[in-house]
């Protein structure tokens, strides 16, 4: 089961670093009073990042709270 749920992370991977990168036009992000523009590519991949770790953090205080 163990490797099921990895190959699938690798397929989901690879599957957003394909998006990524059909996406290169530049963006502007803003938030707050900050704003720049960057390449959709580093929008796409830091927020697939920024999920994940805080889909392991959640899944970390799920699992302390059970303990």
């Amino acid at each position: 089961m163990q490797y099921v749920a990895s190959a699938l992370a690798i397929l989901l991977a690879i599957v957003v670093l394909i998006f990524g990168f059909q996406n290169l036009e530049s963006v502007s992000v803003s938030f707050l009073a900050w704003s720049t523009s960057l390449p959709k590519i580093f929008l796409i991949l830091g927020s697939y990042i920024f999920g994940m770790l805080s889909g392991w953090g959640l899944l970390g205080l799920m699992k302390a709270a059970v303990n």
